[in-house]
């Protein structure tokens, strides 16, 4: 008779041992969460894995510190192939605070490289006959990234005459994101400004920020602010609104570019403020 028992104690503390481990609930796994997700225990199912991989155990609704703008999770693809990406910028899509697994296929997912490219169109409400196009190409790792943009401005002559001016500029910026999460991502970039007058070519180095938000489903907000002090002025900002359709995304909004040659032609300052909204279209690789 004592064997039997011993037999039989042996057996439920096996039981609640094996009950412990699964699904590591960081509660020491309770019977009631035991229960509720081990019903059938006879069926066939993937190895459960931790989301963070760097973690030793799924997290629990207690103790998770989740995602947050300033504070990445484990990525499950980076940026999601979205121009707007509709969970984030390469962060899990899963609510903080809950215990999620994954099968080992999803959790050797490395962050890969964003490359977007596209057009645009500037109207210049304060210029007659003024406009300006654009192209532009942006490759963006996790944190570092590259950009190089092009644009043809023409606006009507200063002189009288029905003819026009035109001024071409190309610009090639490193930009680092000091914050990035969930919800967008705010960048310090600093490269050089090219621009191609009709009497001078004028190169100055550039700083300044860009950044998105994702606000809800495919809208976005974007911004930036570029600044030059020498050998010419140049402040370069503007706002709008991205809708992700896709791959590909509408940018409308509104932008303003001021320059100042600072007289290096003929020593008088000539200034230009070119102003108006803008529409273009991306399209994410």
């Amino acid at each position: 008779m004592r064997i039997s028992q011993i037999i039989l104690f042996c057996a439920v503390l096996h039981a609640g041992m094996a009950e412990a481990r699964f699904g590591k609930g960081g509660s020491g796994g309770g019977s009631s969460s035991g229960g509720s997700r081990g019903g059938s225990s006879g069926s066939s199912t993937h190895s459960a894995v931790p989301v963070d991989s760097r973690g030793s155990s799924s997290r629990s609704s207690g103790s998770s510190s989740g995602s947050s703008f300033l504070q990445p999770s484990f990525r499950t693809g980076y940026f999601g192939g979205a121009f707007v990406p509709m969970y984030g910028f390469g962060y899990n899509r899963y609510p903080s605070g809950y215990p999620v697994v994954v099968t080992p296929e999803e959790e050797t997912v490395e962050a890969a490289l964003r490359v977007t490219a596209g057009a645009e169109f500037l109207y210049l409400a304060n210029q007659a006959r003024g406009y300006a196009l654009g192209l532009n190409i942006a490759i963006e790792g996790e944190r570092f990234g590259f950009s190089v943009a092009a644009q043809h401005l023409t606006v009507a002559a200063d002189n009288g005459t029905n003819g026009n001016d035109t001024l071409q500029q190309l610009s090639a910026h490193a930009g680092y994101a000091f914050l990035t999460g969930e919800r967008g991502r705010l960048r310090a970039e600093v490269g050089v400004d090219v621009v191609f007058a009709t009497d001078v070519v004028l190169l100055a180095p550039t700083v300044g920020f860009s950044g998105m938000v994702w606000i809800t489903g495919p809208l976005a907000i974007e911004g930036s602010i570029y600044g030059s002090v020498y050998p010419f002025w140049q402040l370069d900002g503007r706002a709008g609104i991205v809708v992700g359709m896709g791959a590909l995304g509408l940018r409308l909004g509104l932008r303003a570019q001021l320059l100042d040659d600072q007289g290096v032609v003929d020593g008088v300052a000539h200034r230009d403020l070119f102003m108006g909204p803008y529409a273009g279209l991306g399209f994410v690789f």
